[in-house]
């Protein structure tokens, strides 16, 4: 999901002051999406496969690379956060990521989850996947707001603001694959929540973006633009 400000500023953080093409491809494109960037030095390799349905598989190859808490990242300015959405990390890492307003996970975080007895305010989790369910069944504390995908047939939420559903999103244009669609979905989420949406507009937010990204090629070449959500009269987070 692209961000609405105009200022453009990417921080590089590495541990051994070496970097390799594809982070620095990486590093490229969130600078083009308006984004901060810190990087901690560790490798890892992936292989994606994509079916002819356009669903995607990742095949990790070693360690998965998460941030841990003892890495040498700027992790005050997560006091000045207004949303975090984690996909992985330790038990330290997710512990400073509750510095924020909003912390929203995925099950994918696995079982440091658990180790960091930290009580997160939304887990995101597909109603489709049985690991990803007992996850949320069994995360202690419970999550504040347990919200639900369920693919084509949109998703539902429950907890402490109520409960509700919201149905599937259509697509803005031809399906090309959907490698990337979930974290859009969860991303798109976490910003309408950090910009004051109520959960209801926040998880069609998140649709939406989930919804785009699935017309592009990859994770990045068709996200989002809040700056396209203007002309229809849709709120955009953080303006009244």
């Amino acid at each position: 999901m692209q961000p609405r400000s105009s200022a453009v500023e990417a921080q590089s953080l590495s541990d051994s002051g070496e970097r390799s093409e594809p982070r620095t491809l990486a590093v490229g494109k969130f600078s083009a999406a308006k984004a901060d960037v810190a990087i901690g030095e560790k490798p890892e390799s992936q292989v994606v496969h994509l079916d002819d349905d356009g669903e995607r598989t990742i095949t990790i190859l070693g360690d998965r690379l998460v941030p841990h808490g003892d890495d040498p990242l700027p992790w005050d300015v997560l006091d000045g956060i207004d949303g975090v959405y984690v996909t992985g990390g330790d038990a330290g890492a997710i512990a400073a990521a509750r510095r924020a307003r909003w912390l929203v996970v995925t099950p994918r975080v696995g079982e440091t989850l658990h180790e960091a007895r930290v009580r997160v305010d939304v887990l995101i989790h597909s109603g489709k996947d049985e690991r990803e369910r007992l996850v949320a069944e069994q995360l202690d504390p419970s999550p504040r707001i347990l919200v639900t995908t369920l693919g084509g047939d949109g998703g539902r939420w429950s907890g402490e603001l109520g409960e509700g559903t919201w149905p599937p999103e259509p697509l803005p244009g031809p399906r090309v694959d959907a490698y990337g669609a979930g974290d859009s979905f969860a991303a798109g989420l976490t910003t309408g929540l950090a910009g004051g949406l109520p959960i209801d507009e926040a998880v069609r937010l998140g649709a939406r973006c989930g919804a785009a990204c699935m017309t592009g090629r990859g994770p990045y070449t068709a996200q989002l633009d809040l700056r396209d959500l203007e002309p229809a009269g849709s709120t955009v987070p953080g303006e009244g």
